[in-house]
């Protein structure tokens, strides 16, 4: 595997699909999930790493836990 696609492009296509999602009413948990851990990311500087850092994210800090119930 060689890394190449950064977190700050992630970010800029899930920003993405969530204005679709916002301007066609729909309800996307999961991409609202995704944007937010890579939002933190970015706001930690980490933007330019290559977007698979989320496997060192500790997910339970920044995941909306009511949805998994």
């Amino acid at each position: 595997y060689e890394p190449g696609f950064a977190s700050a492009l992630m970010l800029k296509d899930l920003r993405l699909s969530q204005e679709a999602a916002n301007m066609t009413s729909s309800s996307t948990p999961l991409g609202a999930n995704a944007t937010s851990i890579y939002e933190q990311i970015e706001t930690l500087g980490h933007d330019g790493i290559d977007f698979s850092i989320t496997e060192f994210v500790e997910l339970d800090q920044v995941l909306d836990t009511d949805l998994l119930l």
